[in-house]
Parts: structure tokens; sequence; C-alpha cells
């Protein structure tokens, strides 16, 4: 705030926040969960509001704890970002507590649900392939059971770890996204529940309430990776799939040895090879294509080269002490070195032998008498090697792995394209868990709340997501591009990249002597900004557009 004798500046921040407010307002989100989730009390901010208000804050990528809403908005445009006067106290922790508490009560998964339908109202978005995937976070905090937890609420305990911090409890995050990165489902779930149960539910939960809602006629996939594939899972699941197959199956060990030359190279992409086969695996009809790529099997080959390397180090260390050791029998002594090299799975014994020895009973030292009786004792004497035929044999599969289908029609080529696009939804979890996006840090008491925020910070996915893609589409259709770094443009941003054109963008408001008031934004014509609002469409300019003729 700049002050003098005849005019009062005030300078607040609007950055990006004007892009998704306007999203917002497009898609009538604050009305639709004001609908959802109403007040039953004299309040100065709405639920819809209050939502907003935390996408705002998910999404600033700016260093900041989530948790203090007020000091983050005493710096922002309220009155233009939520298109009326508001104050930052408004914002407070008690709001977005009382917030959580009506998602919970509502039902986070449902009310996910209800918001992919609003926003569908107002833009397409894809169901034709629909990608299946779970992850967990990690949380501190004993949350323990009690009498106050609600009986139906997530268990926040400890389960299987991906983050290799097993002294810390924590919840898991089912999630299916589109071709395109757009999440259209999330549901938490305790964090020792099962990763197969997780994905059939939430995908016949889409099925259901989405896709045959929407009456779509054409073909619609679900892909997911190994957790997916198993008897039950693919019998009982009556829609088209495409799976990743686990190797461990028979029938899958046999598939990847099968011989180089029978491979046939892909056309569009010559990284990639595959051969195809016919399967029955759980009683259903189904088409495996096992998957060769060169790319995989340079990284694989040196992870397994550095893999051996240090295996056979640490093996050769520990044989010296071991060959030491003294064994009283030599069933003991075999009992032992079978132990041993049961630890080094690459490596096995060369001129294995237990060789007797002899020493005078305990306590008597000296050379021994003619008619003394000597005790026998029993000590490894081999070398090791590298187990040659299972090395080559793991080698030979480097870069292998198999995806299946019970749609039969589809080529390998279809296959693999269709399954490479599961990166979609792991971009979707690299985002969550990514260091700009901090969200994912919960300081939660209660397992209900984390419920609430899990819906919370998927929402700030979508809402990127959505934005990314619409940014993308307009940009190819008007053909534009924008700065990527030094003199290089791209025209396919992220939606993150472009936030940088917005961060200095602030809101003027000028009063004078006698009370009259002028609020204004500066932006040049020829900033990179109006390529990105460009795309976004009209209603996105408009929004920074409003006072441009008063800029100073």
């Amino acid at each position: 705030m700049k002050r003098s004798n005849d005019i009062t500046v005030i300078n607040k921040f609007i950055k990006h926040f004007g892009i998704i407010s306007t999203l917002f307002k497009e898609t009538r989100l604050v009305e639709h969960y004001d609908q959802l989730l109403p007040k039953n009390r004299d309040h100065f901010i709405s639920h819809g509001e209050a939502i907003l208000a935390f996408v705002l804050n998910g999404l600033s990528f700016g260093p900041r704890q989530l948790y203090k809403f007020e000091d983050f908005f005493k710096t922002c445009s309220l009155s233009k970002i939520f298109g009326r006067e508001l104050k930052s106290e408004y914002i407070n922790e008690a709001v977005m507590g009382e917030l959580l508490d009506k998602i919970y009560d509502f039902g986070p998964t449902e009310l996910f649900l209800q918001t992919i339908k609003k926003i569908m109202q107002y833009n397409e978005i894809d169901f034709s392939y629909c990608h299946t995937d779970t992850t967990s976070f990690s949380v501190y905090g004993a949350y323990e059971k009690n009498d106050l937890v609600d009986p139906e609420a997530i268990e926040i305990t400890f389960g299987p770890s991906k983050d290799k911090r097993k002294d810390l409890k924590r919840y898991a995050l089912s999630v299916i996204a589109n071709s395109k990165g757009i999440p259209v489902f999330m549901e938490s779930n305790s964090g020792n529940s099962s990763d197969r149960k997780k994905l059939k539910i939430a995908m016949e939960t889409i099925k259901k309430d989405l896709i045959d809602h929407l009456g779509e006629s054409k073909k619609i996939y679900y892909i997911a990776d190994s957790a997916f594939y198993n008897k039950k899972g693919i019998l009982d699941f009556g829609v088209l799939w495409v799976s990743r197959v686990p190797e461990n199956l028979n029938e899958a060990k046999n598939l990847l040895k099968v011989e180089e030359e029978n491979l046939i190279q892909v056309k569009t992409d010559h990284r990639y090879s595959y051969f195809e086969a016919e399967s029955n695996y759980g009683n259903v009809d189904q088409k495996w294509v096992l998957i060769y790529s060169s790319e995989m099997d340079k990284k694989q080959r040196l992870t397994f080269n550095i893999r051996l390397t240090k295996q056979l180090e640490k093996a050769t260390k520990s044989l010296k002490k071991f060959k030491g050791k003294k064994f009283d029998t030599a069933e003991k002594g075999h009992e032992e070195a079978n132990n041993w090299i049961s630890k080094y799975d690459l490596l096995r014994y060369k001129n294995f032998d237990l060789k007797v020895q002899k020493r005078r009973a305990k306590g008597l030292k000296g050379r021994p008498k003619e008619d003394e009786k000597m005790e026998e004792f029993f000590r490894i004497d081999t070398d090791i090697e590298i187990n040659t035929e299972l090395v080559d044999e793991i080698i030979r599969t480097e870069g292998r792995f198999i995806i299946a289908s019970n749609d039969k029609s589809l080529s390998g080529e279809e296959m693999l394209r269709i399954y490479k696009e599961q990166s979609s939804v792991e971009k979707c979890f690299r985002f969550l868990k990514s260091r700009n996006f901090q969200l994912h840090y919960t300081f939660l008491n209660k397992p209900e709340r984390i419920e609430s925020l899990a819906f919370l910070i998927v929402l700030c996915l979508l809402i990127y997501s959505l934005l990314e893609v619409k940014m993308r589409e307009g940009m190819a259709k008007q053909k534009t591009t924008v700065p990527k770094m030094k003199h290089k443009k791209t025209k396919k941003p992220t939606f993150e990249a472009v936030i940088e054109f917005f961060n200095t963008l602030e809101d003027f408001t000028i009063k004078s002597k006698d009370k009259s008031t002028i609020s204004c934004t500066s932006i040049e014509r020829n900033h990179p900004m109006w390529t990105v609002l460009k795309s976004l469409g009209p209603k996105y300019v408009e929004f920074y557009e409003e006072h441009l003729d008063n800029a100073i």
C-alpha cells in the first residue's frame, strides 16, 4: 500500500488465480457445491467459495503452509478473484475445518463424481480409456482407534510402503484418469487395503455412476497394472480391459522366453517389438502380447549389472569369514552352506567341499598323544562364481513384459499404444507427490477429515489437468507457442510452467481524496500470458482485460 496527500494505492496479487476462478465460474462449480453442501447458519463465506479458496491455495505453487489460509489470502485481490468483497479473515482454519466435516458427511467419492458430472456439462471428457492405479501417502501421528472415530471411516494404519517409510502409518488413494491425465474418479482407502480389491471397486463404480449414466455406446477400456490381473478379477469383471500380466505366472514365464527372431517390429516406433499369443487364463479368452522395449532393456541391464557387481563383492567378503566357521556335523555344515548361498541368488558354489578336521578335546593344549581320541569338526572349502545359466535367463528377458486384453480384436500395436497411456495416471501421482504441490503433507487428527482432504487434493489435480488440456488444445487450434527457455518455444507447455508468466501480476486500487476508486490491471499486450489466456477462451481474456484501458 502506498499513500500520498491526495491518493492511496493498494496493490494485491492476482497472479494466475484469475484463470482458476474463471474455470470455477465457467462451470458454475461454486453454486454447485453450495447446493450440495448448504450452510445452515449465517456465514461470511459459503462452502463453494471455501473449496475455491482451497484450490487457489493448493495450486499456488509457492512455499506455504496449507492451514494458514488467512495469511495466504492477505496479499490477494479477493474482490477480483471471488467476484465480491471478501476479507482474508473470513477464510480461516475454522471455516476449512467445517468444510472438511461437511465433505465427509456428503461422501468424498460421491462429491467427486458429482463434480465430474457438472464439469462435463461444459467440457468434453473422453472416457474411451480409463487408466486405474493406486498410491499411498504417509502421515505423522498415532491415529489410534477410539469411540470418537466414525467406524465407517478409513483406517490410518501401517501398510505396503512405496516410499520406504515403514515407520509411518498411511492411507491409500485410488484414482482413475483418462488418457489425457484428467482424473475422473477418486476414493481414499485404509492403509492396509488390497490394491486388487480397490482397483476393481473403483472401475465398477465409474462404470455404474458415470459411463452408464452418460449412455456411452462406444467401446470403453479399463487399463490397469498387474495388481488388477488375477483369475477372479478378470472373470467377474464384465467390461473391456487391458492389463499387464504378472511375470510370476508359469504361462507368463514361458512366453517371456520367446526367441528374438519371432518378434515383430512395431511400425510406428522402432524401439518396440512384440509377439502375439492367445490365452484362456482364468477361463477368460484373451490375447496376450509380449512386448520388447530396447530402451527398457538398456536400463534394466545397467541396473542388473550394478546389482550383480555389488552382490559379488559382498559375497566375496562374507565368504572369507564363513570359511573360518567350524561345524560339529556334516549335516550342520551343509545346512549352513545352503542358508549362506541362498542370500546371493545370482551366485553359486564352485568346487564345494566339506573337509573333516581334527582337534584335541576342549581344554587340552599341545601335541596330542599317540592313542589320544580326537574330536572331529568340519569346515567349508569352496569358491563362488556367477550362476551363468540363471543370469543368461534373466538377461534374456530384460526389456520384456506382457500385456493382456479380453478384446481379442485389438492388434499387438494397439494394445501397446493403449497401455503406454497408463503413464497418465502415474503422472497424476507424481504431481500429487511433487515438492511444488505440497497438499499431501497431512496434519489432521481425524481420519474423516483425511478422507475429505483426499477429495480436495484430487480436485486440485482435476482443475490443473483441465486447464492444461484446455490450454494445449487452444494453442493447437490457434497455432501459437509460448517461450520455454532461452530462445526455445513450445506448443505444449505445462500449466505449471505458464504460471510463471503471471507471478508478478497485481491489481491496483487507486483511492483519491474525494473517495473515487479506480481498479486496474497492468499487462502488456505482447506478453506471453495473452497467448495463454486466448488459448483458454474469451472469458479468461475478459477477466484480465476488464480494466486494461485504465492500466497504469
